[in-house]
């Protein structure tokens, strides 16, 4: 029988159609999960994530302030490969549910789910009022009651592959589904639950108009009744497969606190044994089917009273439901052609209230929530565009919602469920996940500008088309780096499911830039008039100096910062490389003047710039004499040159020549040992000049008829000797010296 019982699939589980960094797949909004007598449950809280998470905490907070009890932050799951899943508990309430992703202790992400039910569930069935339809007065009307919750959706032609598991308000014109088609009485009554018990409430319907609780037994125990009753069955298994379909695909993961009958005036006249037989297989099987062994039953009594009477009394955990025939009377005002309607949907909510009464909630079993079927993540083997999904094993009849059987799948994009039965056929769900082919991006890197380029100029950029989960092989992190070397670059992506990825690869060369230093082949101080050669210190493909050089070395005579760049055979351009010459002034052309009879002077007339000393020659012989005033010894042709002698910073001389000055020519008579100069002196002072050194010496100076008018000793005559004599009349004079290598005498005139 199970092997061709239904499978659902979640067409419309209610998903956002984008993928999101955190969605919650399970819950959804709006869905009720039975609480136990303690008003308590736990529920599977699931979801996926595509950023890098490590722990998973969800909390519950009241919608509004007296709808619930808010809980403290839970942590529901470590979280793995892309999913997490986990339990949370609450008390009976209508919540936001909050949940929030850690990384490193830290919250990365948050979202949330409003209108998420802890209260109570039932599952209506039966025959048509249950069922109610569109033509019966006031069945359209339903509540406005947030907390009163239904499936919104019917499909005659039953088919548990459309079977949506997506929730709504109980509201005027819903449908009851998953198989009846308006609110009817039951939004009236879920309002007055709501407000009684202060916790959300929740329907499924699976009542079929017109059929018989024979019909329900047979197609329960697996006859096909389509032949038999062509008009009211239309899919085999029913009327009992959609209660099948509702509590195996429905009450398996919110639970289910009961079943709510109402059916019977299809068998007023079967005896109420058979009733008794035939209801009695039914719940044994609904409570085989949901795996529970004490799934409460509430049986109206309505048609065969007799026989409810006695499933009530002698089946455990049913309950009476309120008697329809004799509280609902058959007048326009209650009812229309025998159905409940107008006034009579209000009371019949009343009267199913007054029977789901305080000792109803306290005595009967509630069947609670199912965890979700565990599910495990894994790189498939084949195309590197897929996961393959491994729910758990020990289960039979694994289907996917594309309707594949395979248990683990292999899957790509797209949005999967697995269902999966044990041995009784009962149901289990795996969470939901959604898989965007993005996931399974190979990564792809690029470099913004040439492969090789030189250390010292903007670099080229490598960059990855994904953002995150990568590693470059230089293990940085970033979606774009700056080669630090040459060498090959690639990225390796780990998407959130932990299959790894590896971009193409990008080889990069880093030249060097070339390291050049200036060298001169001299001091960099030179003197004026002089130069030096600058050389780059190694050899490249390229100079280029800041005079417009393209040489290796140049030759400058001014003083300036000469700076150099040079290029090596990559093109790569050196930093500037600098030098500074100095040139130093020279001294100008001394001019050679007559000082005396034996004393010749150099003079720089014109210069600011003094001379340090002198060079004299003789005949282009050097004489070793630096004063600017020389005695000349001997006839010939003297010149001379300044010198100026500068201290370098390291403490090095540097030596500069003017040229030499013209020529002058000195004639000397030996024979004269001394001279007098000027002759004749106009303003009575005479110089007295020795040719040879001469110690002892007496000067005596006498007139014509041999007057002495002046006597004096010295020690030595080496240097010229002035003698003021303008105290002496004009006159001829004749100067007497005597010492120890000379005895002459000189006339002389002073005017």
């Amino acid at each position: 029988m199970y092997s061709r019982i239904w499978f659902i699939v979640l067409l419309s589980i209610g998903f956002n159609e984008t993928y999101s960094q955190m969605e919650i797949t399970f819950p959804v909004s709006r869905v009720v999960f039975q609480r136990d007598n303690q008003n308590t449950a736990s529920f599977n809280v699931a979801g996926d994530y595509s950023v890098e998470l490590d722990k998973v905490d969800a909390r519950l907070i009241p919608m509004q302030v007296g709808q619930g009890e808010s809980t403290d932050w839970q942590t529901i799951s470590t979280v793995a490969k892309g999913i997490f899943s986990g339990t949370i508990t609450g008390k009976g309430g209508w919540y936001k549910l909050e949940v929030r992703g850690f990384k490193s202790g830290s919250v990365v992400i948050e979202t949330s789910l409003d209108r998420v039910g802890i209260g109570e569930v039932f599952l209506v069935a039966g025959q048509s009022n249950a069922e109610g339809q569109l033509t019966y007065p006031g069945a359209e009307i339903g509540t406005t009651e947030d907390r009163v919750s239904c499936i919104d959706f019917v499909e005659y032609v039953f088919d548990e592959n459309l079977l949506p598991f997506k929730f709504s308000q109980l509201g005027n014109f819903t449908k009851l589904g998953p198989y009846n088609p308006v609110p009817w009485y039951w939004a009236r009554l879920g309002e007055k639950l709501c407000k009684k018990l202060n916790v959300p409430v929740l329907f499924y319907g699976n009542a079929l108009g017109g059929s018989s609780v024979e019909w329900w037994a047979q197609s329960a125990n697996g006859v096909d009744l389509r032949q038999q009753h062509p008009l009211f069955i239309k899919v085999a298994g029913m009327p009992y497969r959609g209660m099948q379909g509702s509590l195996q695909h429905y009450a398996s993961r919110t639970g289910i606190r009961a079943v709510l009958w109402h059916q019977g005036e299809s068998d007023v006249n079967m005896p109420s044994q058979d009733y008794f037989k035939f209801l009695k297989t039914i719940i044994e099987k609904s409570r085989k089917d949901v795996e529970h062994d004490n799934l409460t039953w509430v049986v109206a009594r309505v048609g065969n009273v007799s026989g409810q009477n006695q499933v009530a009394s002698q089946v455990p955990n049913v309950y009476q439901g309120p008697n329809t025939d004799e509280s609902i009377p058959d007048i326009p005002q209650f009812r229309y052609i025998g159905h409940f309607a107008n006034e009579g949907l209000n009371l019949a909510a009343s009267i199913w209230f007054e029977s789901l009464n305080d000792a109803f909630f306290k005595n009967s079993t509630p069947k609670n929530s199912t965890p979700l079927l565990p599910l495990t993540i894994e790189c498939a083997n084949g195309p590197s565009n897929q996961i393959e999904l491994r729910p758990i094993d020990g289960l039979n009849n694994y289907r996917w919602t594309d309707g594949n059987f395979s248990k683990n799948r292999a899957v790509q994009e797209g949005k999967y469920i697995c269902r999966a039965q044990n041995n009784s056929g009962f149901a289990y769900f795996t969470q939901s996940i959604a898989i965007d082919q993005s996931f399974f991006k190979i990564p792809s890197i690029r470099i913004n500008g040439p492969t090789g380029f030189c250390e010292n100029t903007k670099p080229s950029v490598l960059s990855v088309d994904v953002s995150n989960n990568i590693r470059w092989n230089t293990n940085e992190l970033s979606s774009s780096i700056i080669p630090q070397t040459s060498g090959t670059y690639f990225v390796t992506r780990r998407n959130i499911y932990g299959c790894s990825y590896e971009s193409n690869a990008i080889s990069v060369d880093i030249f060097p830039v070339p390291k050049v230093n200036i060298i001169a082949n001299k001091e960099t101080a030179i003197c004026q008039g002089d130069s030096i050669t600058l050389f780059a210190d190694n050899d490249f493909t390229s100079y280029q100096w800041s005079t417009g050089d393209e040489a290796k070395s140049i030759k400058v005579k001014k003083t300036d910062e000469y700076s150099l760049k040079v290029k090596n055979n990559f093109g790569c351009e050196s930093i500037t490389a600098n030098l500074k010459v100095e040139v130093k002034e020279n001294v100008e052309i001394p001019e050679i003047i007559r000082n005396g009879i034996y004393y010749i002077e150099a003079k720089n007339l014109n210069s600011k710039l003094s001379a340090d000393y002198y060079i004299w020659t003789n005949n282009s012989e050097k004489i070793n004499d630096k004063e600017a005033i020389l005695k000349t010894k001997e006839s010939g042709i003297y010149a001379v040159k300044a010198v100026k002698e500068y201290t370098l910073f390291n403490n090095k001389k540097l030596i500069c020549y003017s040229p030499f000055s013209k020529n002058i020519t000195i004639e000397i008579n030996f024979l004269d040992k001394f001279g007098i100069y000027p002759n004749p002196s106009e303003d009575g002072k005479i110089y007295l000049e020795a040719l040879d050194e001469t110690e002892n010496v007496k000067i005596q100076i006498y007139d014509l008829k041999g007057f002495l008018y002046y006597e004096t000793n010295i020690d030595k005559i080496d240097k010229k000797i002035k003698l003021d004599l303008s105290s002496f009349p004009p006159n001829n004079y004749i100067l007497k010296l005597n010492g120890l290598n000379i005895n002459e005498s000189k006339r002389f005139i002073l005017r």
